[in-house]
């Protein structure tokens, strides 16, 4: 049956079913697309044919129209063609239902569909050579529904927009669609799945454009090396349901969406500034290259068998989960800004290092767990803000463990350490800077170890606690390294230090030193100072020692007194403090409370006043209960002789 003159023409079915034995033809009749064409008009008929070709400048409008078309004779496997020679032929679906019950081929470059919002079903294989820009994906679905398997030709980049609008891969028998020479481009979803038996979509290493991607059911898309683009809205990728099998390919998700795929991809890029949530763990083996994404994760983060390319990203974990980087810490940067969030706890499969900004909103539960070995949390920030805690009364989100070891490292000269209950080991370093000074904002208690840490023998890390508190219940306090030449500060104004375990407070190397202020600090722990710097300040404040069984004491030599005022003041018991190397000087007061006592040895002692309510030995002399006040200044005691009278 054909509708082809060498004129134009409208010919209208007035919506009365049409079928036609052998191919439906709609064209000029010139055979070479030099004619100027005709149209058909089908309304709301039904129609039927073996073989349907708008032909030469033919144009088909489908309207509102159910039709199936079979394969002919002529173009077996082939039912829907476009068959212009030259020129365009058109196909208008508009509101459709069309069903191909064999393939689907343009012949030349300038045939065009406008698919509108119409539904197809094509049971054969589709070939696609236009180029022509009024080509439509319009808003509808096409169904691939085949029974055997089938090669499947898109026009890929040779259209300038998308082909599809959505496209479903099922069938009706076990079978793979393979993709040939191009890829494959639609607006909407992508979806392969099947609820009988299984269908795939093999890509060939071609690349997929879609809005978004869905494998469900019974289906499998084999990816090899292609890149899979998804640039829609909502959900733009599920393969819950389904097999994804990454190969060596790239998911690229480029607008902000949900991610729900639970198998181990290969690698991904996310554009900048969007936000991805992944209901599933993330698994990768190849690269994550993050831009600046916001990772929301439902689940944990695996990155061990890859590489993370973090830019300026964030990665946010939503509930319980573990995160498993390479191995970083306060050297190495693993990734850029973590945020855990309330209720959530943060298993730490290894150290990690963060280059931005870490973020703690667990305001009631949660925070970091790590297990028997040491975690180190490395926060590496080129800023002077390096830690967000939003933490409010749960004193756990730091672990409660020695086990979690948190170190500022900011690779400026000044940042800043909130204040808070942290309660696990904190250490203060520098990264990379001559000179750095690490500010404490309000309050801060930990019950593990406080350490002032230098990491390298020309740079120089001071905390300054100014008006704060530092309170210390566990673990040690460690100011400087152990080498000589490595320079750590602790500086107070009015501000206090509270150190009441019974371990030891240590002022490691020459070159470190304490500037006591005027507050009035006390120390549970025994006390060893190697230092002879400069820099030391004895303030004019009270450092009081309340160690319950004593201890050895190694007084430093720094280029003043090492305090202004100091206490031997436990609560109870009767404890020894035994002097071991250098001579105890103060400016101020000595006190040695009933009970305690004060070991000199043969070392001197330098003081204003010396109040002993207890007992002082000096030179094999003991010397209980005694006052002495230098009105006239500091007095330096070297040697005690004992008179009997």
């Amino acid at each position: 049956f054909s509708l082809q003159t060498p004129t134009s023409f409208n010919v209208y079915t007035d919506n009365f079913n049409l079928t036609v034995g052998g191919v439906f033809w709609i064209g000029d009749g010139s055979g070479d697309g030099t004619g100027v064409g005709g149209t058909m008009w089908l309304g709301s008929s039904t129609v039927t044919s073996n073989g349907m070709a708008p032909n030469g400048r033919g144009i088909l409008h489908a309207q509102t129209a159910t039709i199936t078309v079979s394969p002919s004779s002529t173009y077996t496997p082939v039912a829907l063609y476009m068959s212009s020679a030259i020129g365009s032929s058109f196909l208008y679906a508009e509101q459709s239902t069309i069903v191909v019950s064999g393939g689907f081929k343009t012949f030349n470059a300038g045939d065009v569909v406008d698919f509108a919002t119409s539904a197809w079903t094509v049971t054969g294989a589709w070939l696609n050579i236009t180029t022509n820009a009024s080509w439509d994906a319009g808003s509808g679905t096409v169904t691939f529904n085949g029974g055997a398997a089938l090669t499947m030709t898109f026009a890929g980049t040779l259209l300038s927009e998308n082909e599809f609008n959505n496209v479903t891969f099922n069938d009706s028998a076990a079978m793979t669609y393979t993709m040939a020479t191009r890829g494959l481009r639609l607006g909407g979803t992508l979806s392969i799945t099947d609820t009988v038996t299984t269908v795939a979509l093999a890509t060939s290493n071609l690349a997929i454009t879609a809005g978004a991607v869905s494998i469900g059911t019974n289906g499998t898309l084999t990816a090899g090396s292609s890149t899979i683009t998804t640039n829609g809205s909502g959900t733009v990728w599920t393969s819950t349901g389904g097999t994804f099998t990454p190969g060596t390919s790239v998911v690229a998700v480029t607008t902000t969406g949900t991610v729900a795929m639970d198998e181990t991809f290969f690698s991904m890029t996310t554009s900048a500034g969007v936000t991805i949530v992944f209901t599933q763990n993330v698994t990768f083996t190849g690269t994550f290259t993050a831009n600046s994404a916001i990772l929301s994760l439902q689940g944990s983060w695996n990155s061990t068998g890859g590489t993370f390319t973090y830019g300026t990203s964030t990665i946010v974990f939503t509930i319980t989960g573990t995160l498993t980087t390479a191995v970083g810490g306060a050297g190495t940067t693993t990734m850029w800004n973590l945020t855990v969030n309330d209720a959530v706890t943060l298993t730490l499969a290894n150290s990690i290092g963060i280059g931005g900004l870490l973020t703690m909103n667990t305001s009631t539960s949660g925070g970091f767990a790590a297990p028997a070995a040491v975690r180190v949390v490395g926060l590496r920030a080129g800023s002077a803000t390096l830690l967000s805690l939003n933490v409010g009364a749960n004193t756990n989100w730091c672990g409660n463990s020695a086990n979690l070891q948190l170190v500022f490292g900011a690779t400026v000269s000044a940042y800043n350490v909130p204040g808070g209950t942290y309660n696990c080991r904190v250490f203060i370093e520098e990264n990379f800077v001559p000179s750095t000074t690490a500010t404490l904002q309000a309050d801060l208690t930990t019950n593990q170890s406080f350490v002032v840490f230098p990491t390298v023998s020309t740079r120089v890390i001071i905390f300054a606690v100014g008006a704060n508190t530092l309170t210390v219940t566990g673990g040690v306090i460690q100011i400087g390294n152990g080498a000589t030449s490595f320079a750590g500060g602790l500086t107070f104004t009015s501000g206090v230090l509270v150190y009441s375990n019974t371990s030891s407070f240590t002022i490691f190397g020459t070159t470190s030193y304490v500037q006591w202020g005027s507050g009035s600090h006390t120390i549970a722990g025994t006390w060893t100072n190697n230092t002879t710097d400069a820099n030391w300040d004895a303030g004019t404040g009270t450092v009081t020692f309340t160690r319950l069984t004593g201890g050895t004491m190694t007084w430093g030599n720094p280029g003043e007194a090492e305090f202004n005022h100091v206490s031997f003041a436990p609560s109870s018991g009767t404890p020894t403090f035994t002097s071991s190397t250098n001579n105890l000087r103060a400016l101020g007061t000595i006190t040695v409370s009933t009970s305690s006592t004060l070991a000199m040895g043969t070392l001197n002692i330098e003081f204003d006043r010396l109040d002993v309510n207890g007992t002082m030995t000096m030179d094999s002399i003991t010397i209980p209960n005694i006052d002495i006040d230098g009105s006239a200044g500091v007095i330096t005691v070297t040697a005690w002789t004992l008179y009997s009278i």
